[in-house]
């Protein structure tokens, strides 16, 4: 049987058993069940703490069933002697050579089963041996850490010790593992695998509801055996996550869904496969236009006055929305305090009313917006007065300190309090909401805690969207430190850092947007900026203000936040004229935008730059799916050089024309197209600008 998505053709034998994953190899491989399986009291394999491959409990499941049905594969298989049932579903996502696989696991045995492992998905039948004569192949992942997130790694097999070292199977993998609620702060759960010879990519992408890890591995049972290299995702995993599942008699368990599929090409290929299948899969309402008065701007110091007086600057300039951040419910010598409550602050809006001043926003045109930490609540507020039961808790304690506790979403009577919270607030005029999650459980004991509380979580912010249609709800994640798509399918925006220092943020949005739709990575434009360990210094702004003559900042940030969701921040009401009419100018090319940009993915002519080593300039490109128009995106960043040559022969058929979209006016960043590249004039350091290159299609 074969399923095929676009040119990516999976091809199973009559056992059920993956035999050829989009290698086109004139022979098939050993096949292998799409899954694999550790059970407490049966044998788990030689070095399975060092390699799936020689799990070999999966393979004595028969093949008991398969059917297609609305368009998904449905193998089904047994274990006789377990009473296990496994079901794996698998989907085409439309032509993108991308597919969604769904690992089901069922005890029909009369007693109590302890799953020490268990993938959501295990494939095979790819890249070739691991012999001298084995293809060059190299890894691709993306890390991550706070104020530097999505950074792109790569390496060869062999430079991560994939390599043949004696005729017996290969007792080492690569596995990159996340631990705890927060599934980003580490590693994005993406593995790609290139060969760089015949240039072809294949991938795996996990949706997430805490542990979780991706490995890759070579499948043989012995080094000789034509078994090709694996992709696995799990969830489960007593050995190297800490999460074992005790499946009861009768009970089931449905694993996070996985995206897999394999493209010609290398990583720009495979992103716009992954930015498509997710279209398919996880497309939501666009975000208005947001101006946010936190990032570089009040830093929680927020009052009626200053919010009214950047929201009318901001609605000026072409936003669509405000949201007053963190400090709108507690009083003003405090930040944390009612962390749970979510009741106005007693004294920051003595004339208005929080009421007053959402309603005064709502005059502007703008949709209203406050921020949200709907899962947490700190100990000084009334909620945490509130029952052991409605807290995760780990041997008889609350779980968190000080500021932040966790609510148990598994309990509906912390669904129901926190959806009054939030009907209260939508009563008020909300209409967006920020919801953050500035920190996670930790996953000792609590891995199977975890996992239930964010299912909970996740399908009580589906009950806030049914409850109220026209509600938008951010994720934020403490800067992207939950920005998977077991989360993210939920939300409508991402915000994808809390990094401000404006030069920095480029590889921060060349990396999200490998892994985060375009339309949906917020991400920050924040000219003029108060910066955080000056923020209390009035005479430090005033001279931040003075630094941004001529523009060249404030393009730079505007450049950033174009080239995902335009997030604004930043204090605009210091503004002057120039840096005004820039701002406004950047809010309306970004609106011209938005229609491309919903059809577009990421491409790198350049490659990634890195947060710690920036080089002298980077650039990052969209281009539709039509091939139409590519829009380029170009920073330069420290050096002497002002010259630099960016190649685009690999998408560049007979272009019409070359535009600096953004900005319009001279602003010593200039381009000229050079045969199959585009020359780039800047002259001066930490400058920006966007260009459009005019495709012909039928030459693409």
């Amino acid at each position: 049987m074969n399923i095929t998505s676009g040119k990516c053709k999976l091809k199973w034998d009559e056992n059920g058993k993956l035999v050829d994953f989009a290698a086109s190899s004139k022979e098939e491989y050993v096949g292998f069940v799409p899954f694999k399986l550790c059970v407490a009291g049966e044998s788990e394999g030689q070095f399975s703490e060092l390699t799936s491959a020689n799990c070999l409990l999966s393979e004595q499941f028969r093949l008991a069933g398969k059917e297609r049905k609305e368009g998904a594969t449905l193998f089904s298989y047994f274990h006789d002697g377990l009473k296990l049932r496994e079901v794996t579903e698998i989907s085409p996502l439309g032509n993108t050579g991308v597919f969604v696989c769904r690992s089901r696991l069922f005890n029909e045995s009369g007693q109590e089963i302890v799953v020490n492992a268990f993938s959501s998905a295990f494939l095979s039948g790819m890249g070739g041996g691991i012999g001298e004569s084995a293809p060059p192949l190299r890894a691709h992942w993306f890390e991550a850490a706070w104020h530097a997130e999505v950074r792109h790694r790569s390496q060869s097999v062999r430079e991560l010790g994939l390599t043949y070292v004696s005729p017996h199977f290969m007792s080492k993998s690569f596995v990159l593992s996340s631990h705890g609620g927060y599934t980003t702060a580490k590693y994005f759960p993406s593995l790609y695998l290139e060969d760089t010879r015949k240039k072809k990519i294949w991938f795996i992408n996990a949706e997430c509801e805490g542990n979780w890890n991706i490995g890759l591995g070579h499948a043989a049972a012995y080094a000789a055996q034509k078994a090709g290299w694996y992709l696995e995702s799990r969830h489960i995993s007593a050995s190297d996550l800490g999460a074992a599942l005790v499946l009861r008699a009768g009970e089931r368990y449905e694993a996070p869904a996985v995206l897999f599929g394999a493209v010609a090409g290398g990583i720009d290929e495979a992103t716009e496969a992954l930015t498509r299948a997710r279209r398919v899969l996880y497309k939501k309402e666009t975000a208005p236009l947001m101006f946010n008065d936190y990032m570089n701007c009040l830093w929680s110091d927020v009052t009626e006055d200053k919010i009214l007086t950047l929201a009318k600057k901001a609605a000026a300039l072409g936003a669509e929305g405000y949201c007053i951040d963190c400090g709108w419910y507690a009083p003003s010598d405090s930040l944390y305090g009612g962390l749970g409550d979510w009741k106005e602050s007693p004294d920051r809006f003595p004339k208005l009313g929080l009421r007053g001043v959402l309603k005064e926003i709502q005059k502007l045109g703008l949709v209203a917006g406050v921020w949200t930490e709907l899962e947490l609540c700190s100990e000084n507020a009334e909620a945490f007065s509130f029952p052991d039961e409605y807290f995760i808790c780990e041997h008889g304690k609350r779980v968190g300190g000080g500021e932040r506790y966790f609510f148990d979403f598994s309990n509906p009577d912390v669904r129901t309090y926190l959806f009054e919270r939030v009907k209260a607030l939508y009563d008020m005029g909300v209409r967006y909401i920020k919801n953050d999650f500035n920190a996670a459980i930790r996953w000792t004991t609590l891995s199977d805690v975890i996992a239930k509380n964010h299912r909970a979580a996740m399908a009580f912010y589906d009950g806030l969207k049914s409850a109220f249609p026209d509600l938008y709800l951010e994720n934020c994640g403490s800067g992207a430190m939950r920005s998977d798509y077991g989360t993210l399918k939920h939300f409508c925006l991402q915000s994808t850092s809390d990094q401000e220092l404006y030069y920095l943020n480029p590889p921060i949005a060349q990396g999200t947007l490998a892994n985060i739709l375009p339309e949906q990575a917020g991400i920050w434009a924040y000219p003029y900026p108060n910066l955080f360990d000056v923020r209390a210094d009035a005479r430090a702004m005033e001279e931040e203000a003075a630094r941004q003559k001529g523009g060249r900042q404030t393009i730079f940030n505007l450049v950033n936040g174009i080239a995902g969701n335009l997030y604004l921040s930043g204090r605009l009401d210091y503004a002057d004229e120039e840096n005004a009419a820039l701002i406004a100018e950047g809010v309306r090319y970004f609106k011209s935008l938005r229609p491309f940009k919903a059809r577009a993915s990421a491409v790198y002519p350049v490659g990634f730059a890195d947060i710690s080593d920036l080089g002298e300039f980077t650039a990052l490109g969209l281009i539709d799916d039509e091939k139409t128009k590519l829009v380029l995106f170009f920073w330069r960043f420290g050096g002497n050089g002002t010259n630099f040559r960016i190649p685009l022969k690999k998408w560049l058929g007979e272009q019409t024309e070359t535009v600096r979209a953004y900005p319009e006016r001279d602003c010593g960043v200039g381009a000229m197209l050079n045969g199959k590249s585009l020359d780039v004039t800047a002259r001066e350091p930490y400058s920006a600008a966007i260009f459009e290159i005019a495709l012909k299609k039928e030459k693409i």
